[in-house]
């Protein structure tokens, strides 16, 4: 995807509206599934995502208002999955696996507006702004699950499970999650 807006509103080009947009989204991924027995199956999955962005602004009327946006994001994702089946029989099921993730965010954010003239008066508007973010995340995730099965009557089915979490990229020190699966 590829946005570009340019807008002139009067008859002098130094007046001018500019807007630009960059969009990159992409996805590989390969997956492998083997029945090892009648019972046991496994699937595995390997992926890698990014999306990249940008996100260009500009008014410029020297005699009025002067603002400026960038915008710039960079995710980078590598996934992979594996997935364990085991039928005991038609009404048990154990399920279990994991997934090991690497991720990579980088946002950087700039800014900057002036406002002259009738603007300068307007309360709460300063004549001077600027701004500058630039984030950087970069880490691993690990999960893992389990998940056992029983079909106890045709409507009535049990299905407890146990998914546990940790991430390294938000708190070194957590030591992760636990919850039902």
């Amino acid at each position: 995807i590829k946005d570009a807006v340019i807008i002139i509103p009067s008859a002098d080009p130094e007046d001018r509206e500019q807007t630009t947009n960059d969009t990159r989204n992409s996805q590989f991924w390969v997956s492998w599934e083997q029945q090892w027995t009648d019972a046991l199956s496994s699937q595995t999955v390997v992926s890698a995502s990014d999306f990249i962005s940008g996100r260009h602004a500009l008014i410029d009327n020297p005699e009025e208002i002067r603002g400026q946006l960038s915008d710039e994001r960079t995710i980078a994702i590598l996934r992979l999955n594996q997935d364990w089946n085991f039928a005991w029989n038609d009404r048990h099921h154990l399920s279990w696996g994991g997934e090991l993730q690497e991720i990579e965010a980088d946002y950087s954010y700039r800014s900057a507006a002036d406002y002259y003239g009738m603007y300068s008066d307007l309360p709460g508007h300063a004549t001077s702004r600027s701004r500058e973010l630039t984030p950087n995340v970069d880490g691993d995730a690990i999960a893992f699950y389990v998940s056992d099965r029983w079909t106890a009557h045709r409507r009535l089915i049990a299905d407890p499970g146990l998914r546990g979490d940790k991430q390294n990229y938000t708190d070194p020190d957590d030591h992760g999650q636990l919850r039902p699966h």
